[in-house]
């Protein structure tokens, strides 16, 4: 059994997790940005009529 302390060996092997959250995050944050534009031309300069 691996003698390092748990913070290390849950540090190592959990690294996986942080980058999918910020990935998450990053693609959330796209998404917010997306309809945030798709509100200005839709509603605020009335490019796309409905």
């Amino acid at each position: 059994r691996d003698s390092a302390p748990l913070a290390v060996r849950a540090a190592s092997e959990y690294a996986y997790v942080r980058r999918d959250i910020v990935r998450i995050a990053r693609i959330g944050a796209l998404l917010l940005l997306l309809l945030g534009v798709l509100h200005v031309l839709i509603n605020v300069a009335a490019v796309v009529p409905i």
